[in-house]
């Protein structure tokens, strides 16, 4: 899905390394006021309630100075208050920087044994962050090289994977893009033969334990969850039991807003989807105004039967730039929209077209069999 993306092996080493680290031994680890304010912060990050966020977390930055905790939940806050983080320069700068401090900080603590676990998962966090920036960036090479220095912390890392239900995250995304990606992605092939194979079917069931029992991974698992069952799977029913958790809990977010409304309109459920829909359609923000532009041609064209509008809507969704991580796939979602709406008006040529556009860059498993499927109906 557009929203999750999610252009993945580098992502098993995001929010949740951090979080799942919170069960080793180090000093702010036994910390149980300061664990249980991380979380309360975090939830407010989520939320997108960032003011109160800063407020809840900067007690802990102040008595960890010095800590890779502190740079890498300023660089999470970064993250989330400027989406797509790429697409902001100077929070980008900053971020990055803060990735790695967050390295340098967690390489001084992987030195001393009794640190050493606690060390490694904040050397996944911060590595695996800065490699999945090179994948938004489309410096394969270059996320190659760190994900291969990151896969020795994650290798390191299941060796203590029985310990807590907190490890079965990373373990479940590894699992299963470790297969998936590079199938969807046959130019990181030649990078990914350097990494033991993987396990798809385990993967999915690692992350559903993790979303079901672990503290810290739960959100993190569901958010996977939702990608990997809509954009991999095709399994709706599910997707949207993750989808509706989450949108429940984290009302401000407009990711997941945008994940439920998805999530109701591929299982049909289009009376809530419209008027969900219609909230996001006051968001002005590019990720927000490409997906609610692209849900309601669905819409027009699916439930209110609407063809000439959902033209229109679809048309909107197009022009507004694409990025990989978040709307690249609403764009191909709006070209099998017009696609079926020329076929059905039977100017032939014009559906070619926009089927061929949507097969370009589609890569939800769904939207790319009933491209295909109605382009050879064509021919």
């Amino acid at each position: 899905m557009g929203l999750f993306f999610m252009n993945i092996f580098s992502k098993i080493l995001i929010i949740c390394l951090l979080l799942a680290s919170l069960t080793g031994n180090a000093q702010f680890l036994t910390d149980e006021k300061s664990r249980e304010n991380t979380l309360k912060g975090l939830d407010l990050i989520y939320n997108f309630e960032f003011e109160k966020a800063k407020i809840i977390l900067q007690p802990i930055k102040t008595k960890y100075t010095g800590h890779p905790v502190v740079h890498l939940l300023n660089a999470l806050q970064i993250q989330n208050e400027f989406v797509p983080i790429e697409n902001h320069p100077a929070a980008y700068k900053k971020y990055l920087a803060e990735l790695r401090l967050c390295e340098q900080r967690a390489k001084v603590y992987y030195k001393n044994p009794t640190f050493k676990t606690e060390a490694t998962y904040f050397l996944l966090a911060s590595e695996g962050l800065l490699a999945l920036s090179n994948v938004y960036k489309k410096e394969y090479l270059a996320m190659g090289v760190i994900a291969k220095r990151a896969y020795g912390y994650f290798t390191e890392s299941q060796k203590i994977k029985s310990q807590s239900s907190e490890f079965l995250f990373s373990s479940g995304l590894y699992n299963y893009y470790r297969e998936a990606y590079p199938e969807s992605h046959p130019n990181t092939r030649s990078i990914f033969y350097f990494f033991d194979k993987g396990n798809k079917k385990l993967g999915i069931q690692e992350l559903e334990l993790s979303a079901k029992n672990s503290v810290f991974s739960r959100i993190e698992a569901q958010t996977f969850l939702i990608h990997i069952l809509v954009k991999y799977e095709s399994n709706f029913k599910k997707a949207l039991q993750y989808s509706s958790s989450l949108y429940s809990k984290y009302p401000n977010n407009p990711l997941f807003l945008v994940s439920e409304i998805e999530c109701l309109i591929l299982n049909k459920e289009y009376e809530r989807a419209a008027k969900l829909n219609q909230i996001l359609l006051t968001k002005t923000d590019a990720v927000s105004k490409t997906s609610a532009f692209t849900f309601e041609g669905f819409l027009e064209e699916h439930y209110k039967e609407n063809s000439n509008q959902a033209k229109i809507n679809y048309a909107k969704a197009i022009k507004i730039e694409a990025d990989d991580r978040h709307t690249t796939d609403y764009h191909a979602m709006a070209y099998l929209g017009l696609g079926n709406i020329f076929k059905k008006e039977n100017s032939k040529e014009k559906a070619k077209a926009m089927y061929k556009e949507c097969l370009k860059i589609a890569q939800y498993k769904w939207i790319t069999e009933q491209a295909k499927l109605q382009l050879n109906t064509l021919k």
